[in-house]
Order: structure tokens, then C-alpha cells, then sequence
């Protein structure tokens, strides 16, 4: 022991959430809960987001096992801290999200594959506690410098909890940070230490600047935004059952928006990729480097979407007469064929929900090897095309809905550009298009002709 003492340290962590956020229970698509119903998120689960987190970053293989613990060379090694589980509060009640699986084959929905997944809505805050028995000085500078490093990757949003990831969702900021210490040199101590675990007072603890604790560097890995700005000028639909009408259907809502669904907005990135590379490589391997791309239950994605947030918008309105032949505006109809015998089902008619208005459509690139810069051109690609209006999204595209206009892809970060949508692009844009088709190519594997 040294001459300070035995210290027991205590960090408290408290995040908010900054986008929806799931963590799954043996139910699919449920949230873990406690006895009493309410979500809870297990210690073991933000441990692992936390060693993600140092092993990411220039922190030496020998620190991440003596902390984390884990198996090592067939020896399991104890950590030396204790996380414990997220208490959830600023959650008044569970957030619903309707969902359609997507057939990856043909990117279109599989039918009666809907799901409805619950998560925590922005603004739940998740509190936490790290504990770690420091023995001497040097642990306990290390143990402070690894807090340290998990203060910045919640104030940076490197550290996300849950899944749905590649969605947007699971990302946090940093609320606050608290700590408490206690060091054992008499008996008393250990007295004081006994009450703390009986009474657990709050105002024990004292508020902690989490900058300026030392911290290792975060290996942010490159990336590059990309945005397209538009428009949905003939509505955008999606096949959710309004709760309070049966017989309507439509885009879905959070708050007072209309917004369609990130993994819907991958679904359709992820079809036009399939299709161009079927371009360059035979049916075996574009699922291969599909899942590269967007990941699958075992990876990550290399690409993060965010929901299509829709603003200044409304229902779409349709001219119509009642039985006195007064106008007045009401909801689109449509009937429903039966496709054997070309005729309507009796008691087909259905009232959709169109939505127009604006839209910003996002998504991220991480460039965690060079070679991943061959991912510049499909996006940049789909992108382009979604903007001309020649792929649409959402549902019932068929009718004409859908179809988004915009003038310019953007691409932020480590890459600075600004690509026309349009056919008139200028030479030096044509070259740079030119390079990253290249580079595409070699990634494919495969030699073909522009």
C-alpha cells in the first residue's frame, strides 16, 4: 500500500441522447427491461462500447487488458474496473418505429416482414458508474486518462451505444461527470465507505471539467459527409397505419415531423450499388462486397444514413365533390387489384397520406483504409441519380411518388466538393469522377470499359 492509501475511485457518467437509441432483449425488437417494466442497459454492454473505444485509439494493448480484462494468449485476465448498469431517466415513455425488412436481393420490401422496434427517445439520459481500485499512483493516473478518453468520445460522438448504428441512432453527448473518491488508511475510512454503499448520497459526489482530465488521442478514422438538398414535389408515402384511422396509411411522424426511415433510405442506396456492382462482378461475390459496403449482423457498415427528416411540409390534397357537388379537399384514394383477375377487391379503397416538402438526404463515409476512397464513386453515384428524380424512394413509386429533386451532391470532411446532379459537369469535374470510377474499378476487381 502506498503512504496515500488504498483509493477506491468512482466515476459517474451522465449522457444524453442525441438521436434514438436501442439496445435489444431476447424479444426482437423489444428494449431490455427490469423487473418493473422499465429499460435498462446492461454494465456489460457499455463496457464493450467503451473498450471499442480504447482500442481504437493509441492506447497500449497491455493498459486495454489490465483495465478491461479478457482473454489473452488462452489466460483470462480480471479487470480492474467495474461498470455498472445505465439507469435511464428523461424517458416518459418508450418511442414505436414501424419497419419493413427489405429483400437485398431486389431492394423492395419483403412482404409480411413488418416490425415495430421500440427505442429511447432523444433527450433519455443514461447514468452510469466506474469504479477502480487504484493501488498505487500510477494506476490511478491511468485509470484517469482512460476517463478521460471516454469524456471525449461522448463529447465527440465517437462512442455510440446500441444498435442501429449504420441508422444514425445510439449517439450521446456528455451531460455531466462526477467522482468520488475513497481512501482507506483507518478504520473510519472504512466506515465512511460502508454508509456510501448503504445510502448512496448524490451530493457526495463533486462535478468533474472532463477537459481537463488527460486523455489519450481518439483515432478518428477519415470520413466524408455527403447531402443532397431537395425536394419531394409529388409526395413521398410509406404503408404505416395511422393509429387513429384504419383505413389510412402514410409516411410516419416524430414530434411534428414526417420522416422516412434511415434503413429505407440505405435500402434504396444499397439496391442501386447492388445493381452497379453486378456491372463488374459476377452474382457470388456482390454480396460479399455488399456486405463490406453496409455491413450485416457480424460488421459494421462503412456507411451511416440518417432519417429523411421532411420540412415545410403537408399532406398532399386532392380536389373532390361531395353529394351536393361542393368541393372540398380530401385525402388520395386508391383501390386495390387483385393481380390474378385485373379486378378491385370489394372493400379495397384505402386513403394514403402523401407528404411533400423538403428534404435534406445524409449520409457518412468512414475511410478507415485507403482503398475505402473507392467508395467515393457509387455514392457519389446513387446520389446523383436519386437527385435527377431517376430513383425514388418510399413506397408506391410505381404511381409517381417519390421522386426527389436536387441540384448538387455536397461531400464535407476529408474530402471538400460540390457535384452537379445535373449532366453539365465541367472538365475538371469529369476528371475527378474519372479517377474515382478508376479507383472503383480496381476495388471491384474487375477491368471493363466506361
Amino acid at each position: 500500500m502506498n503512504q496515500q492509501g488504498h483509493k477506491l475511485i468512482i466515476y459517474e457518467f451522465s449522457i444524453e441522447a442525441v438521436s434514438p437509441v436501442f439496445f435489444g432483449a431476447v424479444e426482437p425488437q423489444e428494449l431490455v427491461k427490469d423487473s418493473q417494466g422499465a429499460p435498462i442497459l446492461f454494465g456489460n454492454s457499455i463496457g464493450g462500447a467503451l473498450r471499442d473505444c480504447l482500442e481504437a485509439c493509441d492506447v497500449p494493448e497491455d493498459t486495454v487488458y489490465t483495465y478491461m480484462g479478457g482473454n489473452r494468449n488462452n489466460e483470462f485476465l480480471p479487470s480492474l474496473l467495474y461498470i455498472s448498469d445505465g439507469k435511464i431517466t428523461g424517458c416518459h415513455e418508450f418511442g414505436c418505429q414501424e419497419g419493413t425488412a427489405i429483400d437485398p436481393a431486389c431492394g423492395s420490401a419483403k412482404k409480411n416482414h413488418k416490425y415495430t422496434l421500440e427505442y429511447l427517445p432523444v433527450g433519455s439520459v443514461i447514468t452510469f458508474r466506474i469504479e477502480c481500485e487504484a493501488g498505487d499512483y500510477a494506476e490511478e493516473t491511468e485509470f484517469h486518462t482512460i476517463i478521460g478518453t471516454w469524456a471525449q468520445g461522448f463529447r465527440t460522438g465517437s462512442i455510440r451505444l446500441g444498435g442501429q448504428q449504420n441508422n444514425g441512432w445510439g449517439q450521446f453527448q456528455l451531460k455531466e461527470l462526477k467522482k468520488k473518491e475513497f481512501v482507506f488508511r483507518t478504520p473510519d475510512d472504512l466506515d465512511e465507505y460502508i454508509k456510501y454503499i448503504v445510502k448512496q448520497p448524490e451530493q457526495s459526489f463533486i462535478s468533474v471539467n472532463a477537459g481537463e482530465l488527460p486523455r489519450y488521442e481518439m483515432a478518428q478514422g477519415k470520413k466524408v459527409a455527403f447531402s443532397l438538398e431537395g425536394e419531394f414535389p409529388y409526395g413521398l408515402y410509406q404503408a404505416f397505419a395511422d393509429k387513429k384511422d384504419s383505413q389510412l396509411t402514410g409516411l410516419q411522424k416524430r414530434g411534428d415531423s414526417y420522416y422516412l426511415l434511415a434503413s429505407s433510405f440505405k435500402g434504396i442506396v444499397r439496391s442501386e450499388v447492388r445493381v452497379l456492382l453486378g456491372k463488374f462482378l459476377g452474382a457470388e461475390k456482390v454480396d460479399a462486397k455488399l456486405e463490406e459496403i453496409f455491413g450485416n449482423q457480424d460488421r459494421k457498415g462503412k456507411i451511416r444514413f440518417a432519417d429523411v427528416v421532411l420540412e415545410n411540409s403537408g399532406p398532399v390534397k386532392v380536389k373532390r365533390f361531395d353529394k351536393e357537388q361542393k368541393p372540398f379537399d380530401g385525402k388520395p384514394v386508391y383501390i386495390k387489384i387483385d393481380r390474378l383477375t385485373g379486378g378491385a377487391f370489394d372493400g379495397a379503397l384505402k386513403q394514403q397520406r402523401e407528404i411533400w416538402g423538403s428534404a435534406l438526404l445524409q449520409c457518412q463515409l468512414t475511410l478507415e483504409q485507403e482503398q475505402d476512397q473507392a467508395l467515393l464513386f457509387p455514392l457519389i453515384y446513387v446520389l446523383r441519380r436519386i437527385g435527377s428524380g431517376l430513383v425514388p424512394l418510399g413506397g408506391r413509386t410505381a404511381a409517381g411518388l417519390g421522386e426527389f429533386t436536387g441540384s448538387q451532391v455536397k461531400l464535407t470532411g476529408e474530402i471538400e466538393e460540390n457535384v452537379p446532379t445535373g449532366h453539365h459537369l465541367s472538365p475538371q469535374q469529369i476528371n475527378r469522377m474519372r479517377t474515382y470510377y478508376n479507383a472503383f474499378e480496381r476495388w471491384c476487381g474487375s477491368q471493363c470499359d466506361m
